[in-house]
């Protein structure tokens, strides 16, 4: 588990790290700062590479000018130029500054044009300009370092958090640098995470600095994600064992000659490893299902006026109380015997639900269907059916993904799974998972569909609702990555997605 703060989470940790703990902040300086060097100095030629530190005159700058320091030790070769007015440096980097000038560091005070020089001449950049404190646009002088700086396209590697990008959501403050690497010091910054914040860290790598465990009780928010999974996040396998063993998934999905969606959802909860799958779906997809996925059990049901057959909801009821978990929404479609199945499965509907799609369509015009529900229902809109849940425009929600998922899973009491690049997880409780895993490769038809049948098999073989939601999309993300590698980013579709399963989980 990896813990994601905000820029004023970080600031208390560190507080409480220097006066309680007694922590000097010039250790953790120097922790850091080696930290970052040894990032620099892994690279294959650094030996025969020039590196330019761009400090601030903040403790971000102070970051910088100790790894200038510990590079120059290390023979690279090394400059250092410092953006703002002595008299504004805080106390460390005025310390650090010190010990350089009596090295004899190459250390200059910023003046455009020789800074242009300097930035052309260097193969690496390392940007500790401003750190997680920033919360103004930036402007003046530090506007044109940054556009020098991008405009160059050298390699860039940003000290905790690219200059510009607003710690605490992910936000440009006016411009920022574009780093090609971000070394987050100590945790993950949700700034980092967060879009656009998270295009401009690329590859983030976090870096213990010395900060102890107990440091960080203080801080109220469970904000978490997962880099890796671990067989601990599995469900168990047992030597003496059927297919009972690995629990039952009814798929309520697909719509009169829609099969898609019911098929990969089912075929995706095989792959997660579940013992069983049952499909509902209208009869006229009964073949292909039968066809596609032998190894489901399909009950189907047929119309009159509209309305699904008495007897034939009957037997869906029977299927609702056999099983340990429901998926229902996926290609459903939003018409009357689709809200039917819907109300009823709720109604009925003991194990818990996990609600997609046109599931979703429909609450977003019935909003009363949740009330008073008894199971545990996991939702997973993306960010247009979210917007139609909270009657607010896209745009809103994705600038405040976490806010607003807090907001359905605390009104309705639901577990919400809501998809974006970096997908959110948040419970009734107030705990937070951001996905880091997946690519752009999986902007495609039925990944959904595949994402709530990983996420019912996880359910049904035990595992706890919300670990369930959130190592089911990470579980996606990997097979989705796994899928990148052989087929890219523009040739894969959910299938792809699917068969790369059991290579994650294995």
């Amino acid at each position: 588990m990896n813990r994601i703060l905000t820029g004023q989470d970080m600031k208390k940790i560190d507080r409480n790290t220097i006066d309680y703990y007694g922590i000097p902040s010039l250790v953790l300086m120097e922790r850091a700062a080696l930290g970052v060097a040894n990032e620099v100095m892994i690279r294959e030629f650094i030996n025969k590479e020039k590196v330019l530190i761009v400090c601030g005159t903040g403790n971000n700058g102070g970051d910088g000018l100790a790894v200038g320091r510990i590079l120059l030790s290390n023979n690279v070769d090394v400059k250092m130029v410092i953006v703002g007015d002595y008299n504004q440096f805080s106390v460390e980097t005025k310390k650090q500054y010190e010990i350089l000038v009596k090295l004899n560091g190459p250390i200059v005070f910023y003046q455009e044009e020789s800074f242009y020089h300097l930035v052309n001449e260097a193969d690496v950049i390392v940007d500790a300009i401003f750190g997680v404190g920033l919360s103004r646009d930036i402007k003046g002088i530090y506007k044109e370092v940054i556009q020098t700086i991008n405009g160059s396209k050298k390699y860039v590697i940003a000290i905790d958090i690219p200059s510009g990008i607003d710690a605490n959501s992910g936000k440009v403050l006016g411009i920022s640098i574009k780093a090609n690497q971000t070394i987050a010091l100590s945790a993950y910054k949700l700034g980092q995470v967060l879009f656009p914040g998270h295009e401009y860290c690329n590859e983030i790598k976090v870096i213990d600095i010395g900060i102890p465990l107990e440091a960080y009780k203080k801080i109220d928010k469970n904000i978490f994600t997962m880099s890796k999974l671990t067989q601990d996040m599995l469900p168990t396998r047992k030597p003496r064992s059927n297919k009972g063993s690995y629990g039952k998934v009814l798929v309520m999905a697909g719509s009169k000659n829609m099969s898609g969606a019911a098929y990969l959802s089912g075929l995706a909860a095989y792959r997660t490893g579940v013992g069983l799958v049952h499909i509902v779906t209208p009869e006229d997809n009964r073949i292909i299902l039968q066809s596609q996925l032998p190894e489901a059990i399909i009950t189907t049901y047929e119309f009159n006026n509209g309305c699904i057959e008495q007897n034939h909801m009957e037997k869906i009821k029977q299927a609702i109380n056999n099983v340990d978990v429901i998926v229902i929404g996926p290609g459903l479609s939003t018409e009357i015997d689709a809200k039917t199945l819907l109300i009823e499965t709720i109604k009925h509907g003991k194990v818990p639900l996990i609600i997609d799609a046109d599931g979703l369509n429909i609450i977003a015009k019935n909003k009363d269907i949740l009330k008073n529900h008894q199971q545990p229902i996991i939702v997973t809109p993306h960010p247009g059916e979210m917007s139609r849940l909270m009657n607010e425009p896209v745009q809103i929600i994705l600038d405040q993904l976490i806010e607003k998922a807090m907001n359905m899973s605390e009104q309705h009491n639901v577990i919400t799974v809501l998809k974006d690049s970096n997908t959110v997880i948040t419970s009734p409780t107030r705990d937070i998972y951001i996905n880091l895993s997946g690519n752009n490769g999986m902007a495609t038809a039925g990944a959904g569909d595949v994402l709530s049948g990983v996420i019912g098999g996880l359910v049904a073989q035990g595992i706890e609702t919300f670990k369930a939601a959130y190592t089911g999309v990470l579980i996606h993300g990997l097979a989705g990555d796994k899928a990148k590698e052989s087929k890219g980013y523009y040739g894969m579709i959910a299938r792809d997605i699917i068969q790369n399963i059991p290579e994650v989980m294995k």
